[in-house]
C-alpha cells in the first residue's frame, strides 16, 4: 500500500499550476493508465495472474516506477496491451433466454424469490465481437463531438478563473466501496487507500489531489481528457427478448464522480430549492415517496383522469445543453459551474454537470 501511495504522491505531484499544457498532457496521460500500469496482469482479489505471481508483480512496477524507472514499466504495459483479444460469449441468444429461465425457475423451487426475479428481468449483454452490433452502437451512440473548450469560449464570461472544489479528503471517504470501476481502471477502493494520514505521502497525495480537481472543475484540462473521463457507452443490455432495442452502460472515470459529488453536495439545498417541483432527486428526501403522493392526490382530486403509464425518466437525458449553460448563466449561486460542465456523449447532445 505505502508503494502505491509514494507513486500516485509522484504522480498527482506531476500537476502544477504553472505548467504547460504539453506537461499537464503528459501528467493526464500517466494518471489515466496507472491503474493499467501497476495492476493490469494480475487477477482481482491479489491472486496469481498471467503467470506473474499476483502481488510480487504489483510490487515489481510499483518499485520500479518509485525508482524513476519509467520507460520499463510503460514496456510492460504495452506487453500487456498487445495480449488483449476481443472475447464473444458464443452462445446464440435463445440459448440464454433458455439459460435464464432455468436459473430463475431453480430460484423459485428454493423460495428465493427475489434472485428469481432479478435473473428472470434480466437481459443479455450486446456481443461487442459481432460487427453489425459494434456499427449499431457506434451508431445510436456516437462519441463526443462537440469541444470542451467551446463551453468555456460561449459560456464562460464571468466566471472566475479558478474554481475550488470543496471536501477531497472528506469526499474520498466518504465513497462507498463495491461501486463500479472507471473505464480506466481506478475503482473507489485504490482511492480510500490514499487517505492514511500516517503515510509520509499523505500530505503529498491530498495537495496533489486538490490541485488535480481544481484544475478539472475550471475547465483547464485538453478536451481528449474530458471525453475519456465523461460518461463512456461500452456495450450495452437488451431491452427485450426480441434482442432489437438495447440500452447503452454507462462508465464514468473515478475522480470525475468525486469531482462532482464534492461540487455539487454543498450546493444540493438550494439545487433542490431551486428546481423544485421539477425534479425530486438531488437533495430532495424521499422525492420518490414524494412522487408518488402527488400522483395519489391528483388522481383522487380528478377521478375523471385514468394513469395508463407510469415513468420515471432521468432528466438530465431530456437537457439540451445550450439551454442548460444559459440558465447556469443567470443563475448566481450556480454560474460557477459552467466551467465545468462539458458536453456528454449521446444523440441528444445532453449536458453532464461537474464532468
Amino acid at each position: 500500500d505505502e508503494q502505491y501511495r509514494e507513486a500516485m504522491a509522484t504522480i498527482f505531484g506531476w500537476f502544477v499550476d504553472d505548467g504547460s499544457l504539453d506537461s499537464i498532457s503528459e501528467s493526464l496521460l500517466w494518471l489515466q493508465n496507472s491503474t493499467l500500469l501497476f495492476f493490469r496482469s494480475t487477477r482481482r482479489g491479489g491472486g496469481g495472474g498471467n503467470g506473474n505471481g499476483g502481488g510480487n508483480e504489483i510490487a515489481r512496477r510499483l518499485l520500479e516506477f518509485n525508482a524513476g524507472n519509467y520507460e520499463r514499466v510503460v514496456g510492460w504495459l504495452i506487453k500487456d496491451l498487445s495480449s488483449l483479444r476481443p472475447r464473444s460469449n458464443g452462445v446464440p441468444p435463445g440459448a440464454l433466454r433458455d439459460n435464464r429461465l432455468q436459473r430463475g425457475l431453480g430460484f423459485l423451487s428454493h423460495g428465493q424469490i427475489s434472485r428469481a426475479k432479478r435473473t428472470l428481468l434480466s437481459k443479455p449483454a450486446v456481443d461487442l465481437a459481432d460487427p453489425a452490433r459494434r456499427q449499431q452502437i457506434t451508431d445510436l451512440f456516437p462519441p463526443m463531438r462537440n469541444e470542451v473548450c467551446s463551453t468555456v469560449a460561449d459560456y464562460g464570461a464571468g466566471i472566475p478563473l479558478a474554481v475550488s472544489v470543496p471536501n477531497i479528503e472528506e469526499g474520498i471517504r466518504a465513497l462507498k466501496t463495491g461501486a463500479g470501476v472507471g473505464a480506466e481502471g481506478m475503482s473507489n477502493e485504490l482511492l480510500k487507500k490514499l487517505m492514511n494520514k500516517k503515510s509520509p505521502h499523505f500530505q503529498a497525495i491530498l495537495d496533489g489531489l486538490q490541485r488535480f480537481a481544481n484544475f478539472y472543475a475550471s475547465g483547464l484540462f485538453p478536451d481528449w481528457f474530458y471525453t475519456l473521463a465523461d460518461t463512456m457507452n461500452v456495450c450495452g443490455i437488451f431491452k427485450d427478448d426480441e434482442l432489437n432495442d438495447f440500452r447503452p452502460i454507462g462508465i464514468q472515470h473515478a475522480l470525475r464522480k468525486l469531482i462532482k459529488s464534492c461540487l455539487m453536495q454543498p450546493l444540493a439545498p438550494a439545487a433542490a430549492e431551486h428546481l423544485f417541483p421539477v425534479q425530486l432527486a438531488i437533495g430532495v428526501p424521499n422525492g420518490g415517496s414524494l412522487l408518488a403522493s402527488g400522483v395519489r392526490e391528483h388522481m383522487a382530486l380528478h377521478p375523471e383522469h385514468h394513469l395508463h403509464q407510469g415513468d420515471i425518466a432521468m432528466c438530465h437525458q431530456y437537457i439540451d445543453r445550450h439551454l442548460a449553460m444559459e440558465a447556469l448563466a443567470g443563475c448566481p449561486r450556480f454560474s460557477h459551474l459552467r466551467r465545468s460542465c462539458s458536453p456528454s456523449s449521446g444523440a441528444r447532445r445532453r449536458s453532464t454537470f461537474a464532468g
